[in-house]
């Protein structure tokens, strides 16, 4: 009985019959282990996963505080890889997650962390806060259709979008400098008593 059994089973991997099975499954496996790859990816660009490291507290918190953490009439909010991983290609985004994740976890384990670290690196802001992000939602901004009646954005705006593609393009933080931590972060990552000389420094 169980020997006809394993015959019938047999024929469905002969022939034409076997290549069709064999795409059968090949294809379930690739759209399984796609559907279980984007859960992944997904959960763990939520804010709840990135604040379960300590360091991350003071970002969180900043972030809780501000327009794109919600603080908005609507509580529309944007997650942490909306900003911090690119949204205009998906091999981009994975592979930025991947090695930024990384950094970050080998910074957790072997506990090379501090908050003055984080704050210094506040100048490298372009290569970790992505325009393409801004863009998803601001899209008023790439279409050249901005609403405002301040002359000043106008003429950045027209001047970011001029130098796109060029090799003296500008990013969104290389102006909006404390988007998405409601400009708390410059007077949350260090000493009120030195920030007036910090900043004196930036200005300069």
């Amino acid at each position: 009985m169980n020997e006809k059994k394993g015959l019938k089973i047999r024929k469905y991997f002969k022939g034409k019959a076997g290549l069709y099975t064999t795409m059968l499954i090949t294809s379930f496996a690739t759209i399984l282990f796609a559907f279980l790859f984007t859960e992944v990816i997904h959960a763990t660009g939520k804010v709840e996963f990135c604040s379960s490291c300590h360091e991350m507290g003071t970002f969180v918190e900043t972030y809780e505080r501000d327009t794109h953490g919600g603080a908005n009439k609507v509580g529309v909010k944007a997650d942490c890889t909306s900003c911090h991983l690119p949204q205009d290609s998906q091999i981009d985004h994975v592979a930025t997650k991947v090695v930024s994740g990384t950094k970050e976890v080998v910074m957790h384990i072997t506990g090379n962390y501090s908050e003055k670290k984080y704050y210094d690196n506040r100048k490298n802001r372009e290569d970790f806060v992505y325009s393409s992000g801004c863009i998803s939602c601001h899209q008023e901004i790439e279409s050249g259709k901005v609403k405002t009646d301040n002359e000043k954005a106008k003429k950045m705006h027209t001047y970011y979008l001029s130098k796109k593609g060029t090799d003296i393009k500008i990013e969104c933080v290389s102006c909006h400098t404390d988007v998405g931590h409601n400009g708390e972060l410059r007077k949350e990552l260090i000493d009120m008593d030195t920030y007036p000389n910090e900043k004196q420094k930036e200005e300069e």
